[in-house]
């Protein structure tokens, strides 16, 4: 019996998904170009970065000093949060920045509220996007993202 507990807990870690290693840069920086992600040296500081109220054309930027400053968002590409994972804004969301490869892959992080029977339960999404160039269309198939020709 005990080895098959064992088995069981073995199984369910391996199985089980690991922590994410999305792609990594200085933290705290506002990206105004894709190209920004391979700069040497940092930009200045940021604090957050968030939606001015019912307005998705504009981004209010904090900086640690306490001033802000609101900018259209068709301005930005991206930032950096305070453990350096990158975002991407396109639309009116943003994406995090998995992987630079042939395609690019993105990553948006939602919670569903689910009833399992009588009750509630709220479970993490993870669902995976793509894009050809990290300026092209974001796609929700690797293969539209691949035969995207809008991009070349």
């Amino acid at each position: 019996m005990r080895r098959i507990v064992f088995i069981l807990a073995l199984l369910t870690a391996a199985c089980s998904p690991g922590t994410r290693k999305g792609l990594q840069m200085e933290p705290n920086q506002l990206l105004r170009q894709s190209s920004d992600l391979y700069r040497s040296e940092p930009g200045p500081p940021i604090k957050s970065v968030g939606a001015v109220f019912l307005n998705a054309r504009n981004v209010r930027i904090r900086y640690p000093d306490g001033r802000f400053e609101i900018i259209p968002r068709k301005e930005i590409w991206g930032y950096s949060n305070k453990k350096g994972k990158i975002f991407r804004l396109y639309g009116k969301t943003e994406y995090e920045v998995v992987t630079v490869g042939d395609v690019i892959t993105y990553e948006q992080q939602s919670t569903q509220n689910v009833m399992a029977g009588n009750h509630p339960t709220v479970t993490t999404v993870i669902e995976t996007f793509y894009s050809k160039t990290l300026d092209s269309k974001i796609f929700s198939s690797r293969k539209k993202a691949l035969n995207d020709l809008a991009s070349l």
